[in-house]
């Protein structure tokens, strides 16, 4: 699939977010002639609330002009769904917040709900993220990034070692790599991690990637991707890793080999 014949939209239709819609509702049917043009929309829905007691904005994707529709709608009630429980469970406890304050008469800072996406890539592998940002009180808030990464031939969804022949060092590879980011980071004083040695936080430190490693792909790149906290103190945000595929060239499996750019 060409990058031209692909079509990113920040915002979907906006003819259709002007519709009334029952609150949350999150349906949206795809035009009849996306199949036929091969062009992929990714837009999103937006849900916004604001009470005394919590703040929500919520931007969620919505995958349109797959192959396959049956996984195309799967996908996206899955990202849907995890989004309305994030809201119905930040409204329980931000009420339960406010009312444990005002009973003990103190100060209370109304919660926060964020949830945005952001597209990584289009060409042969649809990756974009869909990142959760919640508050509920003290000095931060804490960010949860979802992964997708979609076989557009396949109508798919991958995970990292479908990307690599198998029994290929990839993994070995990758870690030489991060090891060596995280050294080079660190030197340049850009960056802090957690260190085996460390007898607080040495069991975090970073050692290998798993198969289901989070990631990504963009601009030709293969980037690993960690969460707040999982391997660096949380001021480090979500840690990422870009490696340039060249170098993976020989692990990469055959239908792959077209990401290389």
């Amino acid at each position: 699939m060409n990058k031209t014949n692909i079509v990113f939209l920040t915002a979907i239709f906006y003819w259709f977010c002007a519709l009334p819609h029952p609150a949350g509702a999150l349906s949206v049917e795809p035009a009849d002639d996306q199949s036929d043009t091969g062009s992929i929309i990714i837009g999103s829905k937006v849900i916004q609330e604001k009470t005394d007691f919590v703040t929500i904005d919520l931007n969620v994707p919505i995958v349109n002009g797959l192959s396959d529709r049956k996984f195309e709608k799967q996908l996206n009630n899955k990202i849907k769904k995890q989004a309305l429980e994030a809201k119905k469970e930040i409204i329980v406890q931000a009420k339960q917040a406010q009312k444990n304050a005002d009973q003990e008469n103190r100060p209370f800072n109304p919660y926060e709900l964020k949830i945005d996406y952001n597209l990584k890539n289009t060409d042969q592998i649809l990756s974009f993220t869909v990142s959760t940002y919640t508050y509920t009180g003290g000095a931060h808030g804490i960010t949860v990034t979802d992964y997708y990464n979609i076989d557009l031939n396949d109508n798919q969804q991958l995970i990292l070692s479908d990307l690599f022949h198998e029994n290929s060092d990839y993994a070995e590879m990758i870690n030489q790599e991060i090891h060596r980011q995280i050294k080079e980071q660190e030197k340049a004083g850009e960056g802090s991690y957690f260190h085996p040695d460390d007898p607080f936080t040495g069991a975090s430190a970073f050692q290998s990637i798993t198969s289901d490693q989070s990631f990504y792909i963009e601009d030709g790149d293969l980037v690993i991707a960690f969460g707040q906290y999982e391997i660096a103190p949380g001021y480090m945000g979500e840690p990422t890793f870009p490696i340039t595929l060249s170098t993976l060239k020989e692990q990469l499996k055959e239908q792959y080999q077209p990401l290389i750019t």
